[in-house]
């Protein structure tokens, strides 16, 4: 801990940017777990405001993806199969080939549709986070309240476009780092193994990130200053990769996860910043 001394020298932003450094460098995606069940095992109140923003961004989801699949059904499949059923003309001499070629067929064409469902349900769920945006941030602020008396943010349509941009940002930032990395997992050997450090980096960077965002209310150069590099961001979210590997309804649970680790990520900053300040830390004792 540091001495009152030396930390009355310390302005806000070296604090909230020496806190997060710490808490960077020493958590991990299954500390950030346990200390998140801890956190609302204690606090029921915190906990009924995840549950309900988790099981909107879940209907969210959900909707999202039967709304995409329909929209696919209707416009996309026909010609899909259409163009993986294309015929050859093959010659006289050749025909017996027409046989393993619809095999073939038919088996890419499952793989096709296959891909096609889990690409619709990962932009489900991750268009399902950007409208929750709104609520990510209140569920931070809700965390750095437990510490320390943070005064709301007064809602204002410059504050909620910032919020947005910065949502839209981050959610752009991972489709693309999602699907640059799912390309790459058709590599022989060595693509699923690759896949899965892209999936482990870009969720890490989300909490982060997600968290970041909120302490720029407080201190805008922020984001700007704290470093958040590739072999931190691959621990903190590696428990995610877990996750992804339950076919198709593994994305689904992303939400729950999610908010769970950004919670107790802001709340371990929030201790560190206390110790750092010197003041007496409360709310350390929910995590003990």
């Amino acid at each position: 801990m540091e001495h009152d001394g030396q930390a009355q020298v310390l302005t806000q932003q070296e604090i909230i940017l020496s806190a997060l450094d710490r808490v960077i460098k020493r958590e991990s995606s299954l500390s950030l777990l346990k200390g998140g069940l801890k956190l609302f095992s204690r606090d029921k109140q915190l906990f009924a405001k995840y549950a309900f923003g988790v099981t909107i961004c879940l209907f969210a989801s959900v909707s999202l993806a039967f709304a995409f699949y329909f929209a696919f059904q209707f416009f996309g499949k026909e010609s899909l199969e259409a163009m993986v059923q294309g015929q050859i003309n093959w010659p006289k001499w050749l025909s017996w080939l027409s046989t393993p070629e619809q095999w073939i067929r038919d088996f890419g064409e499952l793989i096709i549709l296959a891909i096609t469902y889990l690409l619709i349900v990962y932009f489900s769920v991750r268009l399902a986070f950007l409208f929750m945006i709104y609520w990510t941030d209140e569920m931070v602020a809700s965390v750095m309240k437990i510490s320390r008396n943070r005064p709301p943010t007064p809602f204002s349509f410059k504050w909620l476009f910032r919020l947005l941009k910065t949502g839209m940002r981050l959610t752009l930032r991972t489709l693309g780092v999602g699907l640059l990395f799912f390309c790459l997992s058709w590599i022989p050997f060595i693509g699923y193994p690759i896949f899965l450090l892209g999936v482990a980096w870009s969720s890490g960077k989300d909490i982060m990130a997600t968290v970041v965002m909120v302490y720029a209310e407080e201190e805008i150069e922020v984001p700007k200053l704290c470093e958040m590099r590739f072999k931190d961001s691959a621990r903190l979210g590696w428990l995610f990769c877990l996750v992804y590997s339950i076919p198709l309804i593994g994305i689904l649970f992303m939400p729950l996860l999610y908010m769970l680790q950004v919670c107790a990520f802001t709340f371990a900053v929030e201790c560190e910043m206390r110790s750092i300040a010197g003041v007496n830390d409360e709310g350390q004792k929910l995590l003990k």
